[in-house]
């Protein structure tokens, strides 16, 4: 009860919104959402995979990210990059049979 009044006493958070912060990537041209900040190289790959990555000895990614109106540039395994309004992600995947 108590927790009921104290949402009615900010009309601005409803009961069931959730709180974190979401953010909005693109990949490979579609829209995907993350509550994360800053984005790993690994973390790329699981949004454009929908958490089901191909698997494989041989296989390999490579990914080029770029912000609005910016010059494009290369995520490298073990980096993370912060998000920014607009980004832009291609993930390619190779397989070196």
């Amino acid at each position: 009860m108590y927790k009921d009044r104290k949402l009615a006493d900010k009309p601005e958070i409803e009961a069931n919104k959730p709180t974190e912060d979401k953010w909005t990537v693109i990949i490979n041209g579609k829209e995907k959402i993350t509550l994360k900040r800053e984005l790993t190289f690994e973390d790329v790959v699981a949004l454009k995979y929908d958490n089901r990555p191909p698997e494989g000895e041989n296989v390999r990614f490579s990914i080029s990210y770029k912000f609005a109106g910016g010059e494009n540039r290369q995520l490298l395994e073990n980096e993370k990059v912060q998000i920014k309004k607009g980004m832009v992600f291609r993930v390619t995947k190779t397989d070196n049979s």
